[in-house]
């Protein structure tokens, strides 16, 4: 039996109508996907069906037979696999099925972003099935993109599921090999979405002598764009030798759409030390603050203290450096000690040590929406990374770390406060 996971179904009142999957092949078959409809009459009711291939949506079987009938006993059984040569229809990642009145005209999709909210309204029950099987990372579940014989993105790449492995540390490996006649890519996409808060990973190998038109990407992708038709909710950390970054930088910080002016800064790797290194970046209301660092850093923040006596004008009075979970006494003699409020704020992340690159970006900065993060290894145009097949590249990630806004604000509490000095303990993520 098929290993899938049943997301949703539209009710479990005893009597009222239902739709479940019996069977729904597994990634790469071609088998038909079968079910059973209860509390609806098949004299008047069918079954509507769509494939998700990678957030686009397809109608199933055909256009011209948008709905399935059912048998007598309200079971049904359909091919989701009828696009022809060279469609990922195979390898899709969810199957949905609602059950509608056979009279309904229901819209025929090819490729959209979303399932028109018109066939949830006409709908009596509804299914969602996944048809991946989700792989365990860093205590987190991840999809494994396969295009199988066929080609995915604007950069017409095959992508497969062998060049992704967890090895015996725990690390992720993606890799860009040769086999089937192809060059072949991979992507991990997580499965959760997490919004805004600081995404942070740790690479373990030197990507530096990665061939050009090799491009290594950690980002945040939503595929019902809505509102955020041009940008897909977009948060990109991207590595190229090549034209993606523009040789020579060879790394860029990018909040989609990349060619509107401040939305996107290439910089440089150091030309030593990056055997290990770390990328991150916060994403809160209207800012995405950026930073890379040589080796492996775990998550710090400089804070500046400031006072006020009247709510109006807050003076700095202290800077401080603060890792996760620690604390820091701050003392403010003099003028400021008089004043009535004090408050600490993120002003980066440049602690000890310090990042080889960070930026601050507020222009087109998006709410999140149903974004989920993805790391990727593809070919810039699908051209051949080396002339020997036999060659392999691999980036390998050790530690992918979430940390939502919420636990970033420190704690700010008064201890002392005597003549001429007041004593403050400053405390960074207490969970």
């Amino acid at each position: 039996m098929s290993l899938v996971t049943i997301i949703m179904s539209s009710t479990l009142l005893v009597g009222s109508p239902s739709i479940i999957f019996t069977y729904v092949p597994p990634t790469g078959s071609y088998a038909n996907v079968t079910g059973t409809v209860s509390g609806a009459s098949p004299s008047t009711y069918g079954v509507a069906l769509f494939i998700n291939i990678f957030g686009t949506y397809w109608t199933k079987p055909y256009f011209a037979q948008p709905i399935v009938t059912l048998a007598g006993n309200g079971t049904f059984s359909a091919s989701i696999t009828t696009g022809g040569t060279g469609s990922l229809d195979a390898y899709a990642e969810q199957v949905i099925a609602f059950v509608v009145p056979l009279s309904y005209a229901i819209p025929t999709l090819a490729g959209a972003s979303s399932i028109p909210q018109e066939v949830y309204d006409n709908s009596i029950a509804s299914v969602v099935a996944n048809k991946y099987t989700p792989i365990p990372f860093n205590g987190r579940f991840w999809e494994v993109k396969d295009t199988g014989n066929g080609t995915w993105g604007p950069s017409v790449n095959y992508f497969t599921s062998s060049n992704v492995t967890v090895d015996g540390q725990g690390r992720l490996h993606l890799a860009i090999s040769y086999s089937g006649g192809q060059w072949r890519c991979s992507e991990v996409i997580l499965t959760n979405s997490y919004g805004y808060g600081t995404y942070r990973v740790w690479l373990d190998n030197d990507l530096s002598s990665l061939p050009a038109n090799i491009v290594f990407g950690f980002f945040t992708w939503n595929n019902h764009p809505a509102a955020y038709a041009d940008s897909y909710r977009e948060i990109d950390v991207e590595f190229s030798n090549g034209a993606v970054v523009g040789s020579p930088t060879n790394w860029q910080y990018v909040i989609q759409p990349y060619n509107v002016v401040g939305n996107r800064t290439n910089f440089s790797a150091p030309s030593t030390g990056m055997s290990s290194s770390t990328h991150s970046f916060t994403w809160m209301p209207n800012a995405v603050y950026f930073e890379s660092y040589t080796n492996h850093v775990a998550d710090q923040r400089t804070f500046s203290i400031l006072s006020t006596s009247n709510f109006n004008d807050w003076i700095p009075v202290a800077q401080t450096n603060i890792s996760a979970g620690t604390s820091n006494t701050i003392s403010i003699a003099g003028q400021q000690q008089n004043s009535q409020s004090y408050r600490a704020k993120m002003v980066s992340s440049t602690g000890t040590p310090s990042p080889f690159k960070a930026v601050w970006f507020t222009n087109g900065v998006p709410p999140p929406g149903g974004e989920q993060l993805h790391f990727n290894m593809w070919l810039y145009n699908g051209a051949a990374p080396s002339p020997t097949t036999s060659d392999r590249f691999e980036v390998i990630i050790s530690k992918v770390e979430f940390i939502p806004l919420t636990n970033l604000a420190p704690r700010l509490q008064i201890m002392q406060v005597t003549n001429n000095q007041v004593k403050m303990n400053l405390k960074y993520r207490t969970n």
